[in-house]
């Protein structure tokens, strides 16, 4: 796992904490690759999702990765929770709500993201 992607507690429940902040496009693929290996050993509909994509860095090949597991990641997804939006990644998180389907509620902070995942 990287350092990027970890299980974070909060108010007594777990969530997975996917920290693209100011990270590369390869830490983007390194994020995806050690997801994908956690999220398919969970139960259906049960993780919950905190993104941060503050000042992100991506390419194409990072973006199409991105797309992909952002649809494979659906049947394992309770909630996901998305911080750090940038007029390019709303651009971003919108054409990813339409290619996979998903609702992705967007937040100013963390904090704010990390109460309304635990309600849901």
């Amino acid at each position: 796992m990287t350092d990027r992607l970890s299980w974070i507690e909060h108010n007594g429940k777990q969530i997975l904490f996917y920290n693209y902040k100011e990270g590369s496009p390869d830490d983007m693929l390194a994020i995806v690759d050690a997801a994908e290996k956690i999220v398919s050993s969970q139960p259906s509909k049960s993780i919950l999702e905190l993104i941060d994509v503050t000042d992100i860095n991506y390419n194409t090949e990072s973006w199409n990765k991105l797309k992909k597991f952002a649809k494979d990641v659906e049947p394992y997804s309770k909630a996901a929770a998305v911080v750090g939006l940038s007029a390019t990644t709303k651009f971003m998180l919108k054409a990813i709500s339409i290619v996979t389907r998903r609702s992705l509620s967007t937040f100013e902070n963390l904090e704010d993201a990390k109460n309304w995942l635990i309600e849901q």
